[in-house]
């Protein structure tokens, strides 16, 4: 990946389409590899250019969610629990307004959210953001058939529950969620 982003940088315009793309790609694999500096220094150098493409095509909002989501974890992942809240809370604003109801992504920005707000300690609201999180799932990919981002939200739902201090309902959700991952 490294290599495509020196191509596109050398070939095409900072704000190429691919070139955006390669350094999108590129921050996504330093932050698996747990290089979020690296990985920060990426998205914040594309996230000024896609949040300026929101309106030039259909895929301007959609571009945009993922980044301010993948920014978000990434602002967790630095210890930056403020960043991160405050890119959780860009990712729910623009998905609500920009995305149909059942568009996955959005489900990506409720649950980047209610991680925000468990991380800092806001339990209340992360309780709050992991129901609604899960809720939009079950729109986005039904209720008949187990699904990993449902089961995911699912966990979220169930640890949030247990921060706020209902214990056996979250271990209710989260054994619930093993039990459809097993299925």
């Amino acid at each position: 990946i490294g290599r495509a982003v020196t191509e596109a940088e050398q070939t095409l315009a900072p704000s190429h389409h691919q070139t955006v793309r390669a350094l999108h790609l590129r921050s996504q694999v330093h932050r698996m590899r747990g290089r979020a500096q690296e990985a920060s220094a990426d998205a914040d150098r594309i996230l000024p250019i896609v949040r300026g493409r929101i309106d030039a095509s259909d895929d301007g909002p959609y571009d945009l969610v993922i980044l301010l989501a993948h920014r978000a974890q990434l602002s967790m992942d630095l210890g930056a629990h403020a960043d991160g809240e405050k890119f959780a809370l860009e990712c729910v604003a623009v998905a609500e307004a920009r995305l149909p109801e059942s568009e996955p992504e959005r489900v990506s920005c409720a649950m980047v959210l209610a991680l925000a707000y468990r991380h800092a300690g806001k339990f209340d609201l992360g309780l709050a953001s992991a129901e609604n999180a899960y809720r939009q799932t079950l729109v986005a990919f039904g209720t008949d058939k187990p699904h990993r981002r449902k089961i995911e939200a699912r966990v979220i739902y169930g640890r949030a529950l247990a921060d706020h201090g209902e214990l056996a309902r979250g271990l209710a959700e989260i054994e619930a969620a093993v039990a459809e991952s097993r299925a």
